[in-house]
């Protein structure tokens, strides 16, 4: 007997809500959540005498940290999903298509 619970994944969404034109996705939502609390943690703890950093040191690297994942998502995605990115850079950061001008999104971050 197939349980219910083994065909859920097949049941959810993709998309959390949409904003527009814009869809915001789980998966998005999660690794926004994940840099929120790891960014609360880490002020919480250089609040507290005797750290080893400050407050600006804790935005700093939450800041690279946070540009480093996109950017390397978005780079990985290129050099194992799509190669021919590469042929074209301007490709890699705008997600819209250079021939016909439509939205075609920038896609890394799910893989």
């Amino acid at each position: 007997m197939i349980e219910w619970w083994q065909y859920l994944p097949e049941r959810i969404d993709p998309v959390a809500f949409t904003a527009g034109p814009f869809f915001v996705r789980w998966y998005a939502l999660c690794f926004i959540l994940g840099f929120l609390v790891m960014t609360g943690f880490l002020l919480f703890r250089s609040g507290r005498s005797g750290s080893a950093f400050d407050r600006e040191t804790v935005w700093d690297a939450a800041t690279v940290t946070f540009l480093g994942v996109l950017l390397g998502g978005r780079l990985g995605y290129a050099l194992f999903y799509d190669q021919a990115l590469f042929t074209s850079p301007r490709s890699l950061v705008f997600p819209v298509d250079a021939g016909t001008g439509s939205f075609i999104g920038i896609h890394g971050m799910s893989f």
